[in-house]
C-alpha cells in the first residue's frame, strides 16, 4: 500500500506539472534541483518499504527537507558564482540509481521465484488415489480424528506437525531420524501426497512405518482437524507460498489469523520452526509472531552458514539455494498463558 500511495502521488504530481503555468527561467534551476531531491526521497522510500524499515516521518522530512536544502544550495551557489548545486545532483542522482537497483533486483527476484513455483506445481497423477487408499499411514478423513490424534500412533510420544509437506522429503528424513517422535504431515494436494508416500517408503527402506501419518487438509481450516486435545509439540512451516500482494497477505501460513489457530493445539512452550527464501515473508513473519505473543528464540538470514542450526534440506530449499538465494529461518515458542 505504501508503494502504491507513493506512485499515485508521483502520477498526480506529473499531471499537475503538465497543466501548471510555465515556470520563469529565473526559477527553473531551483525547481529542477528540488524535483531531483524529491525523487531521491521517493526512490529511497520505495527501497525502504522493500527492506521493511519504511518510516513515514523520515520520508516526509526527507522529501521536503532535501528539496529545501537543494534550493538553498542552488541560491547560495548563484550568489558565490560557484556551481554548488552540482554536488547535490551527484549525491541525489547517485542514491537514486542505487535505490533503483535495489527495487529492480527485488521485483526481478519476485518474478523469477514466481516462475519457479509455477513450474513446480504438481500435475494430476491418476495412480495417486488408489495408492493412497492402500497406504496404512495415509489418513483419508483427518477431521474424523480431531482430538484423538495421539491414539492414531503405535506409541504415545511427542507429536510434530508439518504444514505444507509437499513431496515429503523433509518429513521422511525427520521420521526416520527421530523414531521417538510422532509426525503428522499435511498438504492440501493429494497428488503431492502420493509422491510424499513414496518418498517416506523409500527413506524407511522396508522398515515399519509407525511414527508418521500423512493427510490432505486445507490448512485454513486446520481447526476442523486439530483441537486443544491434540497436543502438538512442534510445528514446521517450510517454504510456504509468500503471497506477496498485500491483499493476499492474509493467506500466508504465518499470518496472525493462522498463528492464533495454531496456538489452540500447540502446547505451552511448543515451538514453530519456519524456513523461507522470501525476504518480505521472513520480515513479516517475525512481525506476525510478535503480534500473536510468540517469543522468537532464534533467527538467521543465511541458514546454510549456521552450523549450529539442525537442518534438513527440502526440495524448495535446494532449488533456491542453488540459485544463490539465502535461506531465512525462525524458531519461536508459544509462551505459557
Amino acid at each position: 500500500m505504501i508503494i502504491i500511495a507513493i506512485i499515485i502521488g508521483c502520477v498526480l504530481g506529473i499531471i499537475v506539472g503538465m497543466f501548471a503555468p510555465i515556470i520563469p527561467y529565473t526559477y527553473s534551476g531551483y525547481l529542477a534541483i528540488a524535483i531531483i531531491a524529491a525523487l531521491d526521497s521517493v526512490f529511497g522510500a520505495i527501497a525502504a518499504t522493500i527492506k521493511g524499515n519504511f518510516n513515514l516521518k523520515v520520508f516526509i522530512s526527507g522529501f521536503f527537507g532535501n528539496a529545501l536544502l537543494s534550493i538553498i544550495l542552488t541560491w547560495l551557489g548563484e550568489k558565490l558564482n560557484v556551481d554548488i548545486y552540482l554536488a547535490a545532483i551527484v549525491v541525489f542522482v547517485g542514491r537514486m540509481f542505487t535505490n533503483l537497483a535495489i527495487i529492480r533486483r527485488y521485483y526481478l527476484d519476485k518474478w523469477t521465484n514466481k516462475k519457479r513455483r509455477i513450474n513446480m506445481r504438481m500435475r494430476r497423477k491418476p495412480w495417486v488415489r488408489d495408492e493412497l487408499a492402500k497406504c496404512d499411514f495415509f489418513i483419508g478423513n483427518p477431521c474424523d480424528n480431531i482430538g484423538n490424534w495421539k491414539n492414531m500412533f503405535k506409541d504415545k510420544q511427542p507429536i510434530y506437525l508439518e504444514l505444507g509437506c509437499g513431496k515429503g522429503l523433509f518429513i521422511s528424513k525427520m521420521a526416520v531420524n527421530n523414531p521417538n517422535i510422532n509426525f503428522i504431515a499435511v498438504d492440501i494436494k493429494s497428488e503431492v501426497l502420493g509422491i510424499a508416500k513414496r518418498n517416506i517408503e523409500k527413506e524407511f527402506n522396508n522398515k515399519p512405518i509407525d511414527n508418521v501419518l500423512i493427510t490432505a487438509q486445507e490448512i485454513g481450516l486446520i481447526e476442523n482437524m486439530l483441537n486443544k486435545d491434540d497436543v502438538i509439540d512442534r510445528i514446521y512451516i517450510n517454504f510456504c507460498n509468500p503471497w506477496p500482494k498485500p491483499r493476499h497477505n492474509k493467506r500466508r501460513l504465518t499470518y496472525v489469523t493462522y498463528l492464533e489457530k495454531y496456538k489452540v493445539f500447540l502446547k505451552p512452550e511448543g515451538q514453530v520452526w519456519f524456513k523461507t527464501d522470501d525476504d518480505d515473508l521472513y520480515r513479516a513473519t517475525k512481525k506476525y509472531l510478535n503480534e500473536t505473543g510468540f517469543e522468537i528464540l532464534k533467527t538467521t538470514e543465511d541458514l546454510h552458514n549456521e552450523p549450529s542450526w539442525a537442518n534438513i534440506i527440502t526440495e524448495h530449499e535446494e532449488m533456491f539455494s542453488s540459485q544463490g538465494i539465502k535461506i531465512k529461518a525462525i524458531i519461536a515458542k508459544k509462551n505459557s498463558e
